[in-house]
Protein backbone atom coordinates (compact mmCIF):
# COMPACT_ATOMS: atom_id res chain seq x y z
CA UNK A 1 0.00 0.00 0.00
CA UNK A 2 1.40 3.58 -0.87
CA UNK A 3 1.54 5.96 1.74
CA UNK A 4 -0.87 8.89 0.96
CA UNK A 5 -0.24 12.43 2.56
CA UNK A 6 -3.63 13.20 1.78
CA UNK A 7 -5.02 10.33 4.37
CA UNK A 8 -2.01 9.88 6.60
CA UNK A 9 -1.72 7.00 8.92
CA UNK A 10 -1.00 7.73 12.61
CA UNK A 11 1.55 7.79 14.87
CA UNK A 12 2.24 8.41 18.68
CA UNK A 13 3.66 11.58 18.92
CA UNK A 14 5.91 10.36 21.70
CA UNK A 15 7.99 9.25 19.42
CA UNK A 16 9.87 12.51 19.23
CA UNK A 17 10.49 12.18 22.54
CA UNK A 18 14.11 12.74 23.27
CA UNK A 19 14.10 15.19 20.69
CA UNK A 20 14.95 18.13 23.08
CA UNK A 21 17.44 16.30 24.98
CA UNK A 22 19.13 15.18 21.92
CA UNK A 23 19.44 18.50 20.69
CA UNK A 24 20.65 20.16 23.44
CA UNK A 25 23.34 17.27 23.89
CA UNK A 26 24.50 18.26 20.69
CA UNK A 27 23.50 22.00 20.71
CA UNK A 28 21.52 22.19 17.70
CA UNK A 29 18.69 24.14 16.66
CA UNK A 30 15.09 23.64 16.50
CA UNK A 31 13.74 26.88 16.31
CA UNK A 32 13.20 26.92 12.76
CA UNK A 33 12.20 23.34 12.63
CA UNK A 34 9.43 24.09 15.54
CA UNK A 35 8.13 26.69 13.77
CA UNK A 36 7.85 25.12 10.52
CA UNK A 37 5.50 22.80 12.16
CA UNK A 38 3.71 24.83 15.05
CA UNK A 39 5.28 23.04 17.78
CA UNK A 40 6.54 24.86 20.92
CA UNK A 41 9.67 23.32 22.80
CA UNK A 42 7.07 22.31 26.11
CA UNK A 43 4.78 20.36 23.60
CA UNK A 44 8.13 18.38 22.07
CA UNK A 45 9.33 17.90 26.15
CA UNK A 46 6.44 15.32 25.96
CA UNK A 47 3.99 15.23 23.35
CA UNK A 48 0.71 13.85 23.37
CA UNK A 49 -1.78 12.45 21.21
CA UNK A 50 -0.97 11.39 17.65
CA UNK A 51 0.23 12.65 14.41
CA UNK A 52 0.30 12.09 11.14
CA UNK A 53 3.46 9.82 9.80
CA UNK A 54 5.15 11.95 7.47
CA UNK A 55 5.21 14.80 10.04
CA UNK A 56 7.93 12.78 12.20
CA UNK A 57 9.41 11.53 9.51
CA UNK A 58 10.00 15.54 7.53
CA UNK A 59 10.83 16.82 11.76
CA UNK A 60 13.35 14.72 11.85
CA UNK A 61 14.39 15.32 8.18
CA UNK A 62 14.27 19.10 9.11
CA UNK A 63 16.27 19.33 12.29
CA UNK A 64 18.81 16.78 10.18
CA UNK A 65 19.39 18.95 7.16
CA UNK A 66 18.75 22.56 8.91
CA UNK A 67 21.97 21.86 11.46
CA UNK A 68 24.21 19.49 9.09
CA UNK A 69 23.93 17.04 11.63
CA UNK A 70 22.76 13.63 10.50
CA UNK A 71 22.78 11.66 13.37
CA UNK A 72 19.92 13.79 14.93
CA UNK A 73 17.04 10.56 14.98
CA UNK A 74 19.70 8.22 16.28
CA UNK A 75 20.38 10.47 19.19
CA UNK A 76 16.92 10.81 19.58
CA UNK A 77 16.39 7.45 19.63
CA UNK A 78 19.15 7.17 22.68
CA UNK A 79 17.17 9.58 24.80
CA UNK A 80 13.99 7.83 24.32
CA UNK A 81 12.79 6.81 27.97
CA UNK A 82 11.82 3.72 28.65
CA UNK A 83 8.70 4.60 30.42
CA UNK A 84 7.42 5.59 26.90
CA UNK A 85 5.81 1.89 26.90
CA UNK A 86 4.22 1.63 30.21
CA UNK A 87 2.90 -0.94 31.88
CA UNK A 88 3.89 -3.50 28.67
CA UNK A 89 7.45 -2.43 29.69
CA UNK A 90 7.08 -3.83 33.30
CA UNK A 91 5.49 -7.01 32.26
CA UNK A 92 8.26 -7.85 29.89
CA UNK A 93 10.98 -7.70 32.38
CA UNK A 94 9.09 -10.51 34.26
CA UNK A 95 9.60 -13.29 31.50
CA UNK A 96 12.27 -15.94 32.47
CA UNK A 97 14.01 -15.20 28.89
CA UNK A 98 14.54 -12.97 26.22
CA UNK A 99 12.59 -15.34 23.87
CA UNK A 100 9.78 -14.85 26.30
CA UNK A 101 9.45 -11.60 26.42
CA UNK A 102 9.30 -11.03 22.82
CA UNK A 103 6.97 -13.83 22.09
CA UNK A 104 4.80 -11.84 24.38
CA UNK A 105 5.43 -8.45 22.68
CA UNK A 106 4.51 -10.19 20.10
CA UNK A 107 1.49 -11.72 21.13
CA UNK A 108 0.21 -8.46 22.60
CA UNK A 109 0.96 -6.55 19.64
CA UNK A 110 3.14 -4.19 21.35
CA UNK A 111 5.86 -3.89 18.28
CA UNK A 112 2.83 -3.02 15.80
CA UNK A 113 1.81 0.08 14.62
CA UNK A 114 -0.20 1.61 11.59
CA UNK A 115 2.83 2.10 9.69
CA UNK A 116 5.37 -0.45 10.81
CA UNK A 117 5.88 -3.87 12.52
CA UNK A 118 8.67 -6.03 13.85
CA UNK A 119 9.21 -10.03 13.15
CA UNK A 120 11.34 -12.11 14.34
CA UNK A 121 13.20 -14.80 12.45
CA UNK A 122 15.52 -17.51 13.42
CA UNK A 123 17.70 -20.26 12.26
CA UNK A 124 20.96 -22.29 13.59
CA UNK A 125 22.56 -19.71 14.49
CA UNK A 126 20.85 -16.08 14.51
CA UNK A 127 17.36 -14.74 15.87
CA UNK A 128 16.88 -11.38 13.91
CA UNK A 129 14.26 -9.31 15.14
CA UNK A 130 13.41 -6.94 12.07
CA UNK A 131 11.15 -4.04 11.17
CA UNK A 132 9.13 -4.60 8.32
CA UNK A 133 7.61 -0.96 6.72
CA UNK A 134 3.56 -1.77 6.27
CA UNK A 135 3.27 1.02 3.61
CA UNK A 136 5.17 2.58 0.83
CA UNK A 137 6.69 5.49 1.61
CA UNK A 138 8.21 8.05 -0.75
CA UNK A 139 10.30 9.74 1.13
CA UNK A 140 13.89 9.73 2.85
CA UNK A 141 13.40 7.76 6.13
CA UNK A 142 16.85 7.11 7.63
CA UNK A 143 16.51 9.08 10.31
CA UNK A 144 13.33 7.48 11.58
CA UNK A 145 14.65 3.86 10.89
CA UNK A 146 18.02 4.55 12.85
CA UNK A 147 15.39 6.12 15.60
CA UNK A 148 13.36 3.07 15.43
CA UNK A 149 16.62 0.45 15.82
CA UNK A 150 18.00 2.32 18.55
CA UNK A 151 14.49 2.82 20.87
CA UNK A 152 13.57 -0.84 20.21
CA UNK A 153 17.46 -1.73 21.46
CA UNK A 154 17.25 0.28 24.42
CA UNK A 155 14.13 -1.36 25.43
CA UNK A 156 15.82 -4.71 24.64
CA UNK A 157 18.47 -3.39 27.42
CA UNK A 158 15.85 -2.12 30.08
CA UNK A 159 14.71 -5.47 30.05
CA UNK A 160 17.64 -7.87 29.98
CA UNK A 161 20.60 -5.99 30.29
CA UNK A 162 23.95 -7.43 29.52
CA UNK A 163 22.16 -10.47 29.12
CA UNK A 164 21.07 -10.00 25.41
CA UNK A 165 24.13 -8.90 23.29
CA UNK A 166 23.63 -7.95 19.58
CA UNK A 167 25.66 -9.40 16.87
CA UNK A 168 25.14 -6.77 14.40
CA UNK A 169 23.26 -4.36 13.94
CA UNK A 170 21.87 -3.39 9.77
CA UNK A 171 20.25 -0.69 7.99
CA UNK A 172 19.02 -0.40 4.26
CA UNK A 173 21.04 3.12 3.73
CA UNK A 174 23.96 3.92 2.97
CA UNK A 175 27.09 4.88 5.53
CA UNK A 176 26.16 8.42 7.67
CA UNK A 177 29.16 10.41 9.36
CA UNK A 178 28.01 9.19 13.03
CA UNK A 179 28.72 5.24 12.20
CA UNK A 180 31.62 4.79 14.64
CA UNK A 181 29.05 6.62 17.22
CA UNK A 182 26.64 3.85 16.18
CA UNK A 183 28.97 0.66 16.65
CA UNK A 184 30.05 2.00 19.96
CA UNK A 185 26.26 2.46 21.27
CA UNK A 186 25.39 -0.94 19.68
CA UNK A 187 28.68 -2.61 20.98
CA UNK A 188 28.91 -5.04 18.03
CA UNK A 189 29.75 -4.07 14.02
CA UNK A 190 27.08 -1.95 12.30
CA UNK A 191 26.79 -2.63 8.77
CA UNK A 192 24.82 -0.34 6.07
CA UNK A 193 22.95 -0.87 2.78
CA UNK A 194 21.69 -3.90 3.86
CA UNK A 195 18.91 -5.74 2.44
CA UNK A 196 16.55 -4.79 5.84
CA UNK A 197 16.55 -2.89 8.90
CA UNK A 198 17.44 -5.47 11.83
CA UNK A 199 18.68 -6.19 15.31
CA UNK A 200 20.80 -9.70 15.16
CA UNK A 201 20.91 -11.26 18.20
CA UNK A 202 22.98 -14.69 19.00
CA UNK A 203 20.55 -17.39 19.09
CA UNK A 204 21.75 -18.68 22.54
CA UNK A 205 21.45 -15.10 23.59
CA UNK A 206 17.64 -15.49 23.40
CA UNK A 207 17.36 -18.42 26.01
CA UNK A 208 19.35 -16.89 28.58
CA UNK A 209 17.76 -16.11 32.05
CA UNK A 210 16.51 -12.44 32.65
CA UNK A 211 17.47 -11.00 35.82
CA UNK A 212 14.40 -9.48 36.77
CA UNK A 213 11.92 -13.02 36.04
CA UNK A 214 9.31 -13.18 38.27
CA UNK A 215 6.89 -15.95 37.04
CA UNK A 216 3.87 -14.57 39.58
CA UNK A 217 3.44 -11.32 38.67
CA UNK A 218 4.14 -12.24 34.80
CA UNK A 219 1.08 -14.48 35.46
CA UNK A 220 -0.99 -11.84 37.19
CA UNK A 221 0.53 -9.31 34.11
CA UNK A 222 -0.59 -11.34 31.55
CA UNK A 223 -3.88 -12.55 32.67
CA UNK A 224 -4.72 -8.51 33.25
CA UNK A 225 -3.56 -8.25 29.37
CA UNK A 226 -5.61 -10.92 28.19
CA UNK A 227 -8.86 -9.82 30.35
CA UNK A 228 -8.37 -6.46 27.78
CA UNK A 229 -8.73 -8.22 24.57
CA UNK A 230 -11.74 -10.10 26.33
CA UNK A 231 -13.61 -6.92 27.65
CA UNK A 232 -13.28 -5.18 24.46
CA UNK A 233 -15.26 -7.51 22.18
CA UNK A 234 -18.31 -7.62 24.63
CA UNK A 235 -19.02 -4.18 24.44
CA UNK A 236 -18.75 -1.65 21.72
CA UNK A 237 -20.16 1.31 23.06
CA UNK A 238 -17.86 4.82 23.03
CA UNK A 239 -17.86 4.69 26.89
CA UNK A 240 -16.33 1.08 27.12
CA UNK A 241 -13.52 1.61 24.20
CA UNK A 242 -12.49 4.75 25.64
CA UNK A 243 -11.92 2.41 29.00
CA UNK A 244 -10.47 -0.34 27.41
CA UNK A 245 -7.76 2.29 25.84
CA UNK A 246 -7.62 3.80 29.04
CA UNK A 247 -6.84 0.55 30.56
CA UNK A 248 -4.44 0.00 27.83
CA UNK A 249 -2.40 3.11 27.88
CA UNK A 250 -2.16 3.41 31.63
CA UNK A 251 1.35 4.67 32.51
CA UNK A 252 2.44 5.54 28.84
CA UNK A 253 1.45 9.27 26.88
CA UNK A 254 -1.83 8.33 25.56
CA UNK A 255 -3.48 7.99 28.67
CA UNK A 256 -4.69 11.57 28.56
CA UNK A 257 -7.65 13.47 27.61
CA UNK A 258 -6.04 14.98 24.37
CA UNK A 259 -4.44 11.67 23.25
CA UNK A 260 -7.70 9.86 23.64
CA UNK A 261 -9.73 12.02 22.27
CA UNK A 262 -7.85 12.49 18.76
CA UNK A 263 -7.67 8.58 18.99
CA UNK A 264 -11.75 8.34 18.83
CA UNK A 265 -11.91 11.38 16.10
CA UNK A 266 -13.13 13.72 18.62
CA UNK A 267 -11.84 17.20 19.96
CA UNK A 268 -11.22 17.10 23.91
CA UNK A 269 -14.39 19.11 24.41
CA UNK A 270 -16.83 17.06 22.46
CA UNK A 271 -15.47 13.72 23.90
CA UNK A 272 -16.14 14.99 27.34
CA UNK A 273 -19.46 16.21 26.36
CA UNK A 274 -20.23 12.60 24.74
CA UNK A 275 -18.97 10.73 27.99
CA UNK A 276 -21.45 13.04 29.94
CA UNK A 277 -24.18 12.06 27.98
CA UNK A 278 -23.46 8.57 29.18
CA UNK A 279 -22.83 9.76 32.71
CA UNK A 280 -19.20 9.41 32.89
CA UNK A 281 -16.16 11.99 32.99
CA UNK A 282 -12.64 11.19 31.22
CA UNK A 283 -11.14 11.43 35.23
CA UNK A 284 -13.62 8.78 36.18
CA UNK A 285 -12.73 6.47 34.06
CA UNK A 286 -9.08 6.97 34.49
CA UNK A 287 -9.76 6.10 37.99
CA UNK A 288 -12.04 3.18 37.59
CA UNK A 289 -9.17 1.47 35.14
CA UNK A 290 -6.44 2.19 37.63
CA UNK A 291 -8.38 0.56 40.39
CA UNK A 292 -9.55 -2.10 38.73
CA UNK A 293 -6.09 -3.27 38.01
CA UNK A 294 -4.47 -1.96 41.25
CA UNK A 295 -6.70 -4.39 42.56
CA UNK A 296 -6.29 -7.41 39.95
CA UNK A 297 -2.40 -7.17 40.75
CA UNK A 298 -2.62 -6.56 44.63
CA UNK A 299 -4.32 -9.84 44.89
CA UNK A 300 -2.43 -11.59 43.13
CA UNK A 301 1.27 -10.69 43.21
CA UNK A 302 3.50 -9.29 45.92
CA UNK A 303 4.18 -6.33 43.82
CA UNK A 304 6.09 -3.28 45.45
CA UNK A 305 3.25 -0.13 45.72
CA UNK A 306 6.18 1.88 44.25
CA UNK A 307 6.32 -0.04 41.10
CA UNK A 308 2.78 -0.55 41.16
CA UNK A 309 2.25 3.19 41.01
CA UNK A 310 4.78 3.54 38.09
CA UNK A 311 2.58 0.73 35.92
CA UNK A 312 -0.70 2.85 36.89
CA UNK A 313 0.78 6.13 35.87
CA UNK A 314 1.23 7.76 39.06
CA UNK A 315 4.11 10.22 40.21
CA UNK A 316 4.75 8.52 43.14
CA UNK A 317 3.89 6.03 45.44
CA UNK A 318 2.12 8.37 47.87
CA UNK A 319 -0.29 9.46 45.45
CA UNK A 320 -1.10 5.76 44.52
CA UNK A 321 -1.85 5.21 47.94
CA UNK A 322 -4.05 8.13 48.72
CA UNK A 323 -6.37 7.47 45.32
CA UNK A 324 -6.76 3.78 46.31
CA UNK A 325 -7.63 4.51 50.29
CA UNK A 326 -10.23 7.30 49.08
CA UNK A 327 -12.13 4.16 46.71
CA UNK A 328 -11.25 1.06 48.89
CA UNK A 329 -11.27 3.09 52.66
CA UNK A 330 -7.48 1.07 52.85
CA UNK A 331 -4.34 1.58 52.37
CA UNK A 332 -2.56 -1.03 49.04
CA UNK A 333 -1.20 -3.15 51.27
CA UNK A 334 -3.55 -3.74 54.21
CA UNK A 335 -6.38 -4.11 50.98
CA UNK A 336 -3.88 -6.94 49.57
CA UNK A 337 -3.87 -8.64 53.26
CA UNK A 338 -7.77 -8.39 53.50
CA UNK A 339 -8.17 -10.21 50.33
CA UNK A 340 -5.56 -12.23 49.69
CA UNK A 341 -6.17 -14.35 52.38
CA UNK A 342 -9.78 -15.10 50.69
Amino acid sequence: MQYDIRNPLLTAAATLRGSLEAARESNLDLQSSLARFGWSERWLWAPKGYIAYHTVVEFLNDVAARNGFSGFGFHVGRHQPPESYGPALQVLKLCATAREAVELAFRHHLLVSEVSLWTLAQDTHYATLERIERVQYPGDQRQLHELALTTVYALTRTIAGDHLPLREVHFVHGKPAHAKQMQGFFGCPVRFEQSANALIYPMQALDLPLPSADATILAAASSYLDTLSDVQALDDSLSHRIYVHIKQSLGTGDCNLEATAQRFGHSPRSLQRELRRRGYSFRDLVGKARLSAAEHYLKRTGIAASDLAGMLGYRNASGFSRAFKKHTGLAPDHWRRAHQSR
